[in-house]
């Protein structure tokens, strides 16, 4: 036998689905614009249906970060390395992913 609980929880669990679809419908132009945004800036084709997919081995993000430290022009900038053939979730991922985040760090 069902009980009243039982029927708010199964509401509850309908109101959170939908929150979740409207949230992502939401971000999808979103999604599409930083996509091409990045295209353009790093040479890499980004395609929405895969953005983080494409982030995942930090490759994309430290040749974004090599990019804004060119257009500084700041030649005591050390250039951000990392291995452009790292494999998702790997060991080289996690260290792309790391030097990204230090190069973002010291931008000015």
């Amino acid at each position: 036998m069902a009980s009243a609980a039982d029927g708010e929880e199964a509401g509850s669990d309908q109101v959170k689905e939908a929150a979740t679809v409207y949230q992502e419908r939401a971000l999808i132009p979103l999604v599409e614009d930083v996509s091409e945004w990045l295209t353009r800036l790093v040479g890499k084709t980004i395609l929405p249906e895969e953005f983080m997919s494409s982030l995942d081995d930090g490759v994309v993000l430290c040749q974004l970060i090599q990019v804004i430290q060119a257009k500084q022009n700041n030649p005591l900038k050390e250039k951000v390395k990392y291995n452009s053939k790292a494999a998702k979730g790997g060991w080289h991922a996690r260290d792309n992913a790391a030097h990204s985040s230090c190069g973002a760090s010291i931008l000015e």
